[in-house]
């Protein structure tokens, strides 16, 4: 059984059935997916565990987030919601019975089988994770010295966190987590990652990031010889593959499930859109030039 943690709102609601739908074409496992929901209605979430059911075999459990000791922490930066802060409480919102789970961001898709990353062992630690693929730059540094992390602390991307829950739970009391949140609220630039940084340094077993979290953050093009070896691409940074006018070689990855899942109208809409933006500059032009 493959446990994945997600939590979104309505905005990202079919981006999690596009992740979700890629993680089944790869896998016969049984899936069980626990969504932390803060905002969706409760239509939404009927609509969303239908469409698990009967188009991916996942079944859905539901989670109430309405009201978390985190629910007053700032959102910095454009496109975050409260819901980025809930996989810092995994293990005291699910199930004791839940000793093991994936948490995945909404915009990713998943292109190889994720059970070899699943069942690996955690090593002692208590997170498996990927580096930052900027974790070298100059402002992750930045970020580091605001948080007084020492620089040979490699500076981890969330999107990608393989949890082992019950470690977690014997690590921090809630109040003791809270605490730790608490110590550097004023500090953060990158919300509740900055937060899974400072708690947990030298806590994390750390995975080849262009395996299992492929960050595409100011990659124009996807490398040719990085392709075959991605397991979970992730559209980190403001080119969001939906976005019509980012469709390129990265966004056809995207596209691709969401073909397969049927939604083939909003694919050829997409780049019918992008044909008609770059044939209608070349006739502006065209039009400036004779008339």
């Amino acid at each position: 059984m493959l446990n994945i943690l997600i939590s979104v709102d309505s905005n990202y609601l079919d981006k999690a059935q596009t992740l979700l739908f890629s993680v089944r074409q790869h896998t016969r496992e049984a899936i069980c997916v626990y969504l932390l929901n803060h905002s969706l209605k409760e239509q939404e979430v009927h609509n969303f565990s239908a469409y698990l059911q009967n188009k991916c075999r996942i079944q859905l459990h539901v989670v109430d987030t309405t009201n978390t000791i985190l629910d007053d922490f700032p959102l910095l930066g454009p496109g975050f919601t409260i819901e980025t802060y809930y996989r810092i409480l995994a293990q005291f919102l699910l199930p004791d019975s839940v000793d093991r789970i994936l948490w995945l961001d909404a915009d990713m898709v998943v292109l190889k089988d994720i059970a070899p990353l699943y069942y690996q062992p955690f090593d002692g630690m208590m997170y498996a994770v990927c580096p930052d693929s900027k974790a070298n730059s100059d402002w992750v540094r930045e970020c580091k010295a605001k948080l007084s992390l020492p620089e040979s602390h490699v500076y981890f991307n969330a999107g990608m966190m393989l949890m082992d829950l019950k470690a977690l739970r014997n690590s921090l009391t809630i109040a003791e987590l809270l605490q730790q949140c608490n110590l550097i609220r004023d500090k953060l630039t990158y919300n509740d990652q900055d937060i899974l940084n400072y708690i947990y340094s030298g806590k994390v077993k750390y995975l080849e990031w262009k395996q299992y979290n492929y960050q595409l953050v100011l990659l124009k093009r996807i490398p040719k010889n990085d392709i075959h070896d991605i397991v979970i691409l992730h559209y980190t940074g403001p080119d969001k593959p939906w976005n019509y006018w980012h469709i390129s070689n990265k966004s056809n990855f995207y596209w691709k499930v969401r073909w397969a899942q049927g939604d083939r109208w909003p694919a050829v809409k997409a780049y019918l859109q992008k044909i008609w933006d770059l044939t209608g500059v070349y006739f502006r032009d065209l039009k400036d030039i004779f008339f």
